[in-house]
């Protein structure tokens, strides 16, 4: 715990300082189980999250419909400039600049 908190004091010191976080929202920071001070900090793009959901219609017991949303684990589309590729294969912590747009076209 102690060496999540000296990572996220470096990180942000870098965004303080013009860094990481340049034009952000958000700034989204992944860490490792097993890290240490020395552990790379990679800037990387957010992974394409794709939900799985499956709608199970059953029938209550006056024979009206029921609907389940039954929910699946999450897949991701892992490449190698994201976030969940360079936490999970490299073991790095990973910063990812978000921006939000609230404009609806």
């Amino acid at each position: 715990f102690s060496e999540d908190v000296k990572i996220c004091s470096k990180i942000i010191d870098m965004i303080l300082n013009g860094g990481y976080g340049k034009n952000a929202d958000i700034v989204n920071v992944n860490i490792p189980e097993i890290v240490t001070y020395q552990t790379p900090i990679r800037e990387c793009k957010l992974a394409r999250r794709e939900n799985i959901d499956e709608v199970i219609e059953t029938k209550d017991a006056n024979d009206n419909p029921v609907y389940w949303i039954k929910h699946k684990p999450l897949d991701y589309v892992i490449k190698g400039d994201t976030d969940v590729y360079n936490l999970k294969k490299e073991g790095y912590v990973t910063v990812s600049r978000v921006k939000i747009n609230f404009n609806v076209k």
